[in-house]
């Protein structure tokens, strides 16, 4: 699929990267496809309480307290450096959205900010 991709075309990574290897695997993917362009990054922030909130709505056997809390705890060291990286670097526009809106709200200003 991506030895198919066109230039006019986008790619969205959903969640990813999540692990400090990652970032430069995807710079590589980049240079295959020829991509010179400007690259966003949205970082959908929202605040512990909020993450708590959310984990502990889902009906899932592993969402207990002691595992949202180390699954928060687990995200902010695995992903400082990679939000570093990803501010830092000038291929990419990092952009810090409010996560605490409603997804419509995301959703446009996402798009607003595309455009």
């Amino acid at each position: 699929m991506i030895n198919e991709m066109k230039k006019d075309q986008h790619i969205i990574f959903d969640g990813s990267p999540r692990q400090d290897t990652e970032p430069s695997i995807i710079d590589d993917l980049w240079e295959y496809l020829g991509h010179h362009e400007t690259v966003y990054v949205f970082y959908i922030k929202i605040s512990d309480d909020c993450a708590r909130k959310r984990l502990g709505q889902r009906v899932r056997h592993d969402d207990h307290p002691e595992v949202i809390e180390n699954r928060l705890r687990n995200f902010k060291e695995a992903s400082r450096g990679i939000l570093e990286y990803y501010r830092d670097h000038q291929r990419y526009t990092f952009v810090e959205i409010d996560g605490e809106q409603t997804i419509d709200e995301i959703h446009e200003e996402i798009k607003s900010l595309i455009a």
